[in-house]
């Protein structure tokens, strides 16, 4: 027998309660040991599978309260009896004695069980009660589209819910722009089995003699003479799968109607919104039932704005101080990326040159050209996830295979009749788990040099 919400939900408190007693005990000084990693994944493939049946516990109750509803409301619509006389003449005798059937309804009935007049015949007028129904699908006067459930899903009726896409059978082809949010494929993917996965992590901020790698140290040695011994400080990165969910409503008529087509555009649409979540979730995402954005890692350079420069812009010196506290490592694999509307600012970017000054971007033939679409040789990508002109991440430079994330398969799809059953409504639900964050916890200060840390990952501090 199907557990009810109150045992899940109780059967969830106690392990809950030791997942948080384990993840107190994961500090950068020390780690859980393999045996604590290991059942605070069993503990959490637990506690996520009791959220599904929760989950979809609430989902039938919400469900089966939806269709009592729609019961006791169809029970006491008076048209349905106005409508059904239009629709079933009125017969000597039809409607136990009375001139008409709803006359017949409204009259106390007492404690019989019956709800319709002795020898009564509703489909006087048909053959039977399919082609009675279909008559009152047709009639566009008629009680059943009175009482048409509301859908809220796509539909045929309005194009901008998908009506315009029941196409000729000449244009079965759906085109559509594709927005170039693929963030994913740029950082350290990890496939994994279970549920978690553990990293031994690099706790170094400084490439100092002695603080290398954490504590690492190597020395020229003379002939016979011994080595000082050293050991690296390691901390542990533990990622764990968050899940992401797209769940889209289609009518059974436009399923019907717009072909397998249909179903490819609603596919590719879901895997898009997920490029979408995902590539927000990897610039800015809290970390909190989501990966971790590089915006919000401890990793993250925010370079100094230049003495007196205006709000809400970006200038030249603003782009060479984010390539110098990138580290050189992440030169060669380093992108841009920017707000679209910081466009205007790039491009009006100019050096001084002898008397005269030279444009950033623009090529020798002026706009009329293609803009040089690289800083220092590193490719400029605009997205839909850096930040507003004038604010921390409007343009970041980043080394993206420094940001690792770990993966279960691809994206899941699931398709149900049952759901939205009462209004023909088919269910597809997408599911995507993914986590991810920085290597990097901290920038690091450089061997040489003084005062200016670096990291794979750099913005400019606030405009305003």
């Amino acid at each position: 027998m199907p557990l009810t919400l109150a045992e899940l939900t109780a059967q969830r408190v106690p392990i809950w309660d030791e997942m948080q007693e384990i993840g107190k005990q994961d500090t950068a000084e020390s780690p859980l040991t393999t045996e604590q990693t290991a059942e605070y994944g069993k503990l959490s493939e637990e506690f996520e599978r009791l959220t599904t049946e929760l989950d979809a516990a609430k989902a039938g109750d919400a469900r089966r309260t939806q269709h009592q509803a729609l019961q006791k409301q169809m029970a006491t619509i008076p048209e349905r009896q106005t409508q059904a006389d239009k629709l079933m003449p009125d017969a000597p005798g039809r409607h136990g004695g009375k001139d008409t059937y709803s006359q017949w309804l409204g009259e106390d009935k007492g404690d019989k069980p019956f709800r319709c007049p002795p020898n009564y015949k509703p489909y006087l007028n048909w053959d039977n009660f399919g082609s009675c129904l279909q008559q009152q699908i047709r009639d566009p006067q008629g009680f059943h589209q009175q009482h048409m459930l509301a859908v809220e899903g796509m539909s045929e009726g309005i194009g901008g819910d998908g009506g315009f896409m029941v196409l000729p059978e000449f244009s079965q082809n759906i085109f559509d722009r594709v927005w170039g949010n693929d963030l994913i494929s740029r950082t350290n993917q990890f496939p994994v089995q279970g549920n978690t996965l553990s990293f031994p992590r690099n706790n170094e901020s400084s490439r100092a003699d002695g603080s290398r790698a954490g504590g690492i140290r190597g020395y020229w040695l003379d002939e016979g003479a011994t080595a000082t011994k050293s050991a690296p400080t390691l901390g542990r990165l533990t990622l764990t799968l968050k899940k992401a969910a797209v769940l889209v409503y289609l009518t059974q008529e436009l399923i019907d109607d717009g072909g397998s087509a249909l179903e490819q555009w609603v596919s590719q649409k879901a895997a898009e919104e997920f490029e979408f979540l995902l590539g927000d979730a990897i610039v800015n995402g809290t970390g909190a039932g989501r990966p971790q954005g590089f915006l919000q890692s401890d990793a993250l350079v925010t370079v100094t704005k230049e003495a007196g420069q205006v709000a809400a812009t970006i200038v030249s010196e603003n782009l060479d101080n984010m390539w110098a506290r990138l580290a050189a490592r992440s030169q060669a694999n380093s992108v841009w990326m920017y707000n679209q509307n910081a466009w205007p600012q790039l491009a009006a970017l100019a050096r001084d040159t002898g008397t005269a000054g030279q444009l950033v971007f623009s090529p020798p033939t002026g706009i009329a050209g293609a803009p040089f679409a690289t800083i220092y040789g590193r490719p400029l990508v605009a997205t839909e996830f850096n930040a507003g002109l004038g604010t921390v991440g409007d343009i970041t430079l980043t080394d993206l295979s420094q940001y690792v994330t770990i993966t279960k398969g691809a994206i899941r799809q699931d398709v149900s009749m049952h759901v939205q059953f009462l209004t023909d409504q088919m269910a597809l639900r997408f599911i995507f788990r993914i986590d991810g964050q920085t290597w990097e916890n901290s920038p690091v200060t450089p061997f040489k040099g003084t005062g200016s840390t670096q990291s794979s990952f750099i913005a400019v501090e606030t405009r305003a």
